[in-house]
């Protein structure tokens, strides 16, 4: 049987992935479709960085680590005008499209004097981390005293219905959240940032998506097969089993809902 793992903090499969923005892009799309209680985790790390930065230097450092396309980033920009937000990622192709301040980096190795920073960014990414103690380290280090680290992360529940798809039409159970797919998510991930701050609050942002067709989910899919052991062929029928099923549940409901499961942490030394 295939191994159905997903190894996301896999190094090689980390870059494969973010060699461009379009997979995480297509993966952000499918949030379009929520509903309910809202759910703005961008707003929300707004909200806890000018909260914590109130007394702040009037232009703080900040640097958003592992910062994909720059949805933070340019948010934090357009929000704090005269803080200086550097983005960081490991993948020079996914940078390139970013304008401002920007640095090609690891997580584990950052390229910040000692207590240079006002704030860190560390937003869904670091599961994506070989070492994320030695991560969290980093950030402790490149941080001021009174300085604040916002991350985040998913829940082991996160689109549940969507892998409950995927599993069946692989005919063995893959849940991508899981312990040891997933080492950093809601489950231990307080414990994790406790190791080296000993200040961490948690904000849970739970919602619901109803996706109105098929194409969301195949398209979140998709991105997903360079962090598996299957061949491309054997994606590929997977794929289609699940877009059979999507059509059956289509024909009799006008949406497919699925749940959400993320936390965000602000982190205090």
């Amino acid at each position: 049987m295939v191994d159905p793992r997903f190894p996301v903090n896999d190094r090689r499969r980390v870059l494969e992935q973010y060699a461009t923005g379009d997979g995480l892009a297509a993966r952000q799309a499918i949030y379009r479709h929520r509903v309910g209680p809202a759910v703005d985790l961008v707003g929300t790390a707004g909200d806890l960085l000018a909260d914590h930065t109130a007394d702040a230097p009037s232009s703080p450092a900040v640097a958003d680590i592992g910062c994909g396309n720059g949805r933070y980033t340019e948010s934090l920009r357009e929000r704090f005008p005269a803080a200086e937000v550097t983005a960081v990622d490991l993948s020079p192709g996914i940078l390139a499209d970013l304008d401002g301040p920007k640095v090609v980096a690891d997580a584990q190795d950052l390229p910040f004097a000692d207590e240079s920073l006002d704030a860190v960014l560390a937003m869904h990414m670091l599961y994506h981390v070989p070492d994320v103690d030695r991560a969290l380290r980093e950030f402790s280090r490149v941080l001021r005293p009174d300085g604040v680290l916002l991350a985040s992360t998913i829940g082991t529940d996160h689109l549940e219905e969507i892998w409950e798809l995927f599993s069946a039409a692989a005919g063995t159970e893959v849940r991508f959240a899981d312990a040891e797919n997933h080492p950093f998510n809601s489950a231990n991930a307080a414990d994790v940032l406790g190791a080296s701050f000993p200040h961490v609050e948690s904000v849970p942002m739970n919602g619901v998506l109803a996706v109105p067709d098929p194409e969301p989910v195949l398209a979140y899919l998709a991105t997903a097969r360079s962090f598996t052991a299957f061949s491309e062929a054997e994606f590929g029928e997977i794929l289609l089993g699940v877009e059979r099923a999507l059509k059956d549940h289509f024909r009799v409901e006008e949406t497919l809902r699925v749940r959400t499961s993320a936390e965000m942490y602000r982190c205090c030394l």
